[in-house]
């Protein structure tokens, strides 16, 4: 009983040594949260607004244009 203890004990700071021995995984998947994601959505959703604010603002000159006719 005491050797497993041991060893599930072992296993288990094995296992903290492994994932503090590469800290680099975390920096890139902290740096990929903050910096490359939100700079995907703006790039993805900014012409989508500036698209979405300019066909808005065409059907509106167009109903303006067809009413005073």
């Amino acid at each position: 009983m005491v050797t497993s203890l041991l060893m599930k004990g072992s296993e288990l700071s094995r296992r903290d040594v492994t994932l503090n021995a590469q800290p680099h995984i975390d920096f890139f998947n902290r740096i990929r949260l903050t910096l490359i994601l939100p700079l995907v959505l703006k790039i993805l959703l900014l012409p989508a607004l500036v698209f979405g604010l300019g066909l808005s603002l065409c059907r509106q000159a167009w109903a303006i244009t067809s009413t005073q006719k």
